[in-house]
């Protein structure tokens, strides 16, 4: 029977094989569910198309008080929505492996495989842009000046030109500016995905050593939440707001 101890070996294992460098952060993804792909959210919808997606962004930042009147990027206004439930080519990472425990097992069900993924990010962007660091999002913009939105617009219009478009294919992994609560406390990073919408695990494969997955077996479940509940991981940490707050406190005193 394995304990929790022994799926921290095994995340240090696999953490190991990625040959990050002395200076180098491991990136953490938790999945209530190990069938689940390294896909964003958007791309899962029966109905998606780069159409949707472009006026789901300007619909999201004409009408979010929070972000008016504020100076916003084109980024800073993907990384909101995100954040604040809207479905984006983002996929949340963080460098606190507590984080993506929480978020595993966050909608644990009896039966299911909980899951957390490794990625190292520099391998990850020097593989397919020479870049070994984290892109800062303002630099992923269009040579030609397009932001995010420009670079929608301009791959609706022109579908044949790729070049004028989002001019990187595969996934990126970015390092944020934090002007959310939420990417505080969670520590977060993301990987955004390119003009290919095949999940990240797809397209590179795992034996790349880029990424890496550990299930997290049924018997350590327990020794998992205790671990989180020694280090003050809960709904309230990880989305510090009133709500879940409240969350939190009802749960506490079993309300």
């Amino acid at each position: 029977m394995k304990n929790f101890n022994s799926f921290i070996n095994e995340i240090l294992e696999k953490q190991q094989q990625l040959n990050l460098g002395p200076d180098e952060e491991c990136l953490f993804r938790g999945h209530s569910d190990a069938g689940y792909r390294l896909i964003p959210n958007i791309y899962r919808g029966k109905d998606y198309s780069l159409k949707n997606e472009e006026s789901i962004f300007y619909e999201f930042r004409s009408k979010a008080v929070e972000i008016q009147n504020r100076s916003f990027s084109d980024w800073d206004v993907l990384f909101h929505m995100q954040h604040y439930g809207c479905k984006t080519r983002i996929l949340d990472w963080t460098d606190n492996l507590g984080t993506a425990l929480y978020f595993a097992l966050s909608a644990y069900e009896k039966g299911k495989k909980p899951t957390v993924f490794l990625l190292n990010p520099f391998a990850l962007n020097v593989c397919k842009t020479r870049h070994r660091d984290f892109y800062d999002p303002d630099h992923l913009d269009h040579k030609n000046g397009y932001s995010f939105r420009g670079m929608l617009q301009r791959q609706i219009n022109e579908p044949e030109n790729t070049a004028s478009g989002i001019w990187w294919k595969y996934p990126l992994a970015v390092y944020p500016v934090r002007k959310s609560g939420r990417l505080i406390s969670q520590d977060g990073y993301f990987t955004i995905q390119g003009s290919d919408s095949d999940p990240l695990d797809v397209q590179i494969p795992e034996d790349e050593n880029i990424w890496k997955k550990v299930e997290i077996p049924e018997e350590i479940i327990p020794g998992a939440f205790a671990y989180l509940k020694l280090f003050g991981i809960n709904e309230f940490t990880m989305f510090p707001d009133l709500q879940n707050l409240s969350k939190f406190l009802n749960k506490k005193y079993n309300l």
